[in-house]
């Protein structure tokens, strides 16, 4: 699809003789009847005509060789200009885009690689898939082989004998080729093949059917999804005019500004749904979150289908694979027809041409892709009951774990794979959980309605152990507040961490700082101020501060304390006596200790001499970094 500006169609128009409809944008009914016309109609992006032209494969991974093949095809059929001295200098922003890759020709027949002898061995037989993944070190594919069912057996596609060969991309796709079509003409075209990546992929354990799963996309093919379109847009990668559509599917959770993680009533784990990201670091009731995607965009790590299916996409793909050039400009050093953006690139256009034929996994069904809007330790949970691995984005239980992203998420597959093994969950929690909250909040709220610098610990907002091991470690991620108005204020809060220590009767309680937070949070001025006489009331306002972008380390035994500049619309409750009498010599007292504001230091220790008989309507989440198998005695180093 070539996009032009106003004066190109007009001498496009005055050498053809006669004006014919113009193209609004690329993508729309007059694709038929694409022509030159001297009407101006623009689009967004300053384009006044859209034309269709077709050119050579080999084309693509050069942006300026594409422009000037469709330039001269436009104006050598449109314009009937034959010879190159004729042609007009082509436009500088002259817009390029895919209309179609893969057309409706006879499929192509592809020579098939021969496959070693253990891969075809019990083909087609065996839980309800096959499992199947192509790699040159089988040896790195070991936490994957380990995890799947006894009865499911990860079979390695690789060429025969023991002769050493170099993995590249779209070898999976040669080899894979030759395994489906072998399983079509043994009779077992409907037989379910799933491709999964060797080295960054995990089994979670889920229990779901899977050929269920496929019947409910309405698709014979499937790829695993993402929240971001890659790579088609950057250099050497045209966008394509057909968009992604979520298929009007109903989301996998409420849109909710603050609320409980978990859905009472979500999706039936085997329907699709639309997947939603939250990222906006500060998230208020009332509040429209600003920064938020769909999970609908195609990722290739994992993906499957049908046999026959997959056979002929397969050979669609590698038609084609075949006729791009192996040099880029816009990629030195690298090989275009078998990089790995360029296999991401193929699938998409493969996938927008022929969308009847593939669908994406829309509710993450089969795989839960970690980069880069699920690669948070809090946006999983364990199931103690079932001991499955949750996912808080797709509101159900994770089948396949796909650390994409070149590295990004490996240290979150990994803790979901020891998460599921040893059972222990990815998150601790401090203080008030949000699913309290509103109970909380029934028995009647104080607000804070101090104005002088202040440091404040709570000691109900400490860190306890994680069941069933020894030692974790974590950063703190998330605090959640009960707040006196949907949009609170909060005039310079840090946050930090506090360890306590022994309490002595009749003197000011000592905290050791720990990890500090480098920037204050201050929120938009104007909030109105609740009543002047501070008596209690129900609260329905939501605070929540995404604090993981400060990175603040915390473990087992550590407080969430924080200094506050001025206004802090914290809100409190009197403490139970209930609490009071469980006290044990040496123990900070429950209750709230506070002293006047000074700088934090890591590693120093802060007194804080006054102390009140209330609990704050706050939580905090820790997301886990690391687990210890010995506790700190056995393992003889120092806690912190």
């Amino acid at each position: 699809a070539v996009g032009v500006r106003s004066s190109a169609v007009a001498r496009l128009g005055r050498w053809r003789g006669r004006g014919r409809r113009s193209l609004r944008h690329p993508g729309s009914r007059s694709w038929s009847s694409a022509g030159a016309s001297t009407r101006r109609t623009s689009d967004a992006s300053g384009i006044f005509g859209w034309f269709a032209a077709c050119v050579p494969v080999a084309c693509l991974g050069d942006d300026a060789l594409l422009r000037g093949a469709a330039w001269r095809v436009l104006w050598r059929r449109l314009g009937g200009l034959r010879r190159r001295r004729d042609l007009p200098a082509m436009e500088s922003d002259t817009k390029v885009m895919i209309l179609r890759l893969f057309g409706d020709a006879r499929l192509p027949a592809m020579p098939e690689a021969l496959l070693h002898e253990d891969a075809l061995e019990g083909a087609g037989f065996g839980g309800v898939a096959d499992f199947v993944t192509c790699t040159d070190l089988p040896e790195k594919a070991h936490v994957l082989q380990g995890s799947l069912p006894s009865d499911t057996p990860l079979r390695f596609l690789r060429p025969p004998g023991d002769e050493p060969w170099q993995f590249q991309f779209f070898a999976t796709e040669r080899h894979l080729l030759s395994y489906v079509s072998h399983l079509r003409r043994r009779g077992q075209g409907d037989r379910l093949v799933m491709y999964v990546d060797a080295w960054d992929t995990v089994w979670l354990g889920c229990r779901r059917n899977l050929t269920r799963v496929l019947e409910a996309l309405g698709r014979p093919m499937f790829f695993g999804a993402e929240f971001d379109l890659y790579p088609a847009g950057l250099p050497g990668y045209p966008a394509a005019v057909t968009e992604y559509t979520n298929r009007g599917l109903e989301y996998c959770r409420e849109f909710r500004s603050v609320g409980s993680r978990w859905e009472d009533n979500p999706t039936e784990e085997h329907q699709p749904c639309l997947a939603v990201s939250f990222v906006d670091p500060i998230r208020a009731t009332g509040r429209i979150e600003l920064n938020q995607a769909n999970g609908m965009y195609l990722n290739g790590g994992v993906y499957g289908g049908k046999a026959s299916e997959l056979e002929i996409a397969l050979r669609r793909l590698l038609s084609k694979q075949a006729l791009l050039r192996t040099e880029s400009p816009q990629m030195p050093g690298r090989v275009f027809q078998t990089d790995g953006r360029t296999h991401q690139f193929m699938w998409n256009q493969y996938l927008l041409d022929r969308p009847e034929q593939v669908s994406v996994d829309f509710g993450g069904a089969f795989v839960v892709n970690l980069a880069t809007r699920s690669v948070a330790p809090r946006q999983f949970m364990l199931d103690k009951k079932t001991g499955m691995i949750w996912s808080e984005v797709f509101q159900r239980p994770v089948c396949i774990a796909h650390a994409n992203g070149g590295g990004f998420a490996d240290s979150t597959l990994d803790l979901l794979h020891a998460a599921r093994t040893f059972r222990f969950d990815t998150t601790v929690n401090a203080g008030l959980v949000v699913e309290d909250m509103g109970r909380f909040a029934d028995r009647g709220l104080y607000v804070d309605q101090e104005k002088q610098d202040r440091i404040v610990v709570d000691s109900s907002i400490c860190f306890g152990p994680l069941d069933p091991m020894p030692g974790w470690r974590g950063i703190m991620s998330q605090v959640n507040m009960i707040t006196p108005h949907n949009e609170a204020g909060f005039e310079g809060m840090w946050f930090f961490a506090a360890r306590p220590k022994e309490h002595r009767e009749g003197e000011p309680q000592a905290f050791e700082v720990g990890a500090v937070q480098h920037m204050p949070i201050v929120t938009r001025k104007g909030v109105p101020r609740p009543r002047r006489r501070n008596g209690t009331a129900w609260f329905e306002g939501r605070n929540r501060f995404e604090i993981h972008y400060f990175n603040l380390p915390v473990g087992p035994g550590e407080c969430l304390g924080w200094r506050c500049y001025g206004r802090c619309d914290v809100t409190f409750a009197d403490l139970p006596k209930d609490q009071l009498a469980k006290q044990r010599l040496g123990q900070v007292p429950a209750g709230v200790w506070q002293g006047a504001g000074a700088d934090l230091i890591k590693g120093q220790t802060i007194r804080l001499d006054k102390w009140r008989p209330h609990i704050h309507g706050v939580g905090v989440i820790a997301e886990l970094t690391g687990v210890d198998f010995y506790s700190t005695a056995e393992s003889g180093r120092d806690e912190r």
